[in-house]
């Protein structure tokens, strides 16, 4: 699913409503990272395996600090987490992959 200007965070709620999401669904959402809490819907209550994609937006404070120049390229990976504000589900940021570095923290996005 891609959130952007014709295809809105809203048209993503509905789809996900119509849609039949089992926990085995693996979802991939590609956005803006101002909407990644798309993935706390909860249609998506027991999905394993829901991620948001987004690239480094310029034009916004990247989540830990970058050198000029350093983010571009560079794509930012969260994940659904089932338990992880106090033990409700919610959205972290998994890793990030640049062109040049790969996975920065080398963390497995399907374990």
């Amino acid at each position: 699913l891609s959130i952007n200007k014709l295809f809105q965070t809203t048209d993503i709620v509905r789809f996900l409503e119509e849609t039949e999401v089992v926990p085995e669904t693996l979802v991939v959402v590609v956005g803006p990272r101002s909407r990644a809490h798309a993935l706390a819907h909860p249609k998506l209550h027991d999905t394993l395996h829901a991620f948001y994609l987004t690239t480094h937006d310029p034009s916004t404070p990247p989540d830990t600090s970058c050198s000029p120049g350093e983010c571009e390229g560079e794509v930012e990976v969260y994940r659904r987490c089932l338990y992880c504000r106090g033990g409700q589900p919610g959205v972290t940021l998994l890793d990030r992959w640049h062109p040049l570095a790969g996975f920065v923290n080398n963390r497995s996005l399907i374990p």
